[in-house]
């Protein structure tokens, strides 16, 4: 089956949040049919957000950073980053791995990024797959370079690369 990429959908943004939301849900679910994948996902963000900006042909959909928990640690409560990756559509988090925080979400998370304070972006695009790549054992296991040579071969990303490296 051949997807519709999220620069290419006919749609409205309402249309291209439901299709990206869809696509990140079949990823969830294809990866909980494998018997080595933990039932909350925990670990398989990387795998997952690459995954789906691939479906959507959309590397700039992928970002990484940190959510911040609310959980006790050296016996204090309160709000500590873990690593973590996830995609946004326009101005919304679609995260397929949101399970690995919170036991009761049994789903893909969306939200508004702007009032969703426990995501903090550190990179996005062909950042954020370099990100992958060096934190996430990518460069170890052949799905993600494969899954990242994808994301590259897409003129956008090296237009990116290409002006931010014309700035430096």
């Amino acid at each position: 089956m051949k997807l519709t990429g999220v620069r290419a959908h006919p749609a409205g943004n309402q249309q291209i949040l439901k299709h990206a939301t869809t696509i990140a849900q079949k990823v969830r679910t294809a990866l909980l049919r494998l018997k080595e994948t933990p039932r909350d996902l925990a670990g398989t963000c990387g795998l997952t957000a690459l995954l789906v900006a691939v479906t959507l042909d959309d590397p700039s959909t992928l970002c990484t950073g940190f959510y911040l928990k609310y959980e006790t640690f050296l016996g204090r409560r309160g709000h500590f980053p873990h690593r973590h990756a996830w995609n946004r559509v326009g101005a919304m988090i679609v995260d397929a791995t949101a399970t690995q925080f919170n036991q009761r979400s049994r789903s893909v998370h969306v939200a508004p990024y702007n009032e969703d304070r426990r995501y903090l972006e550190t990179a996005r695009a062909e950042a954020a797959i370099d990100d992958i790549l060096i934190n996430w054992r990518g460069r170890a296991l052949p799905a993600y370079a494969q899954l990242a040579r994808q994301l590259r071969q897409d003129p956008l990303v090296y237009q990116t690369s290409s002006r931010r490296s014309q700035n430096e």
